[in-house]
């Protein structure tokens, strides 16, 4: 899963200006807004 969510997030950084964290757990499968703060910070 985290090799999917890598090729998510590069993506969403090419084809988005600003992203919402919402919208983003949302497109990287994530259940939680501290899960994606997580995998950003660690990205």
């Amino acid at each position: 899963m985290d090799m999917i969510r890598n090729e998510i997030a590069s993506c969403e950084e090419k084809a988005y200006d600003s992203l919402a964290l919402h919208d983003a757990a949302t497109l990287l499968f994530f259940d939680s807004l501290d899960q994606v703060l997580a995998f950003a910070q660690s990205n």
